[in-house]
């Protein structure tokens, strides 16, 4: 049974970004199946968070702009998770506040579900705004 503490574990230890989602999708689809689980999720509005998610999407698809996303929180496990668009392309965000991870998902191809994956860290500031630490490059599979 899938759990957050696993998706969790998988974000900081697995070299393998498409089990990482998996692990993400799966997760999501158990919550949907736990009624008292999924009212727990709220919608947000964390003005800091969407910039920087805008900044990596649009950092690692550098052709299309105009990424819009909701956000939405588990805050008893502090997972923040959204979707959005972005030139056509459906675009999956997770982050633990808890350990500043995250990890962005792009499908870039429905016919084929070819996806792409950027993991990241991000660092709290004192002023409480985030800065990038670490993001890399889409790697496709």
């Amino acid at each position: 049974m899938p759990c957050v503490l696993d998706l969790k574990d998988a974000l900081i230890s697995h070299s393998d970004y498409a089990q990482i989602a998996s692990s993400f999708f799966e997760l999501m689809e158990h919550l949907s199946a736990q009624p008292e689980r999924t009212a727990m999720g709220e919608p947000i509005s964390d003005d800091d968070l969407q910039h920087i998610f805008t900044v990596l999407v649009e950092g690692a698809f550098p052709e299309h702009k105009d990424f819009e996303m909701s956000l939405f929180e588990i805050k008893t496990d502090g997972l923040v998770h959204g979707t959005g668009t972005v030139g056509g392309m459906c675009i999956i965000i997770l982050f633990f506040r808890d350990i500043d991870t995250g990890m962005v998902i792009a499908i870039t191809n429905p016919r084929t579900s070819m996806m792409a994956y950027v993991r990241f860290r991000l660092s709290r500031l004192s002023t409480g705004a985030y800065e990038i630490l670490s993001s890399g490059d889409p790697a496709m599979n």
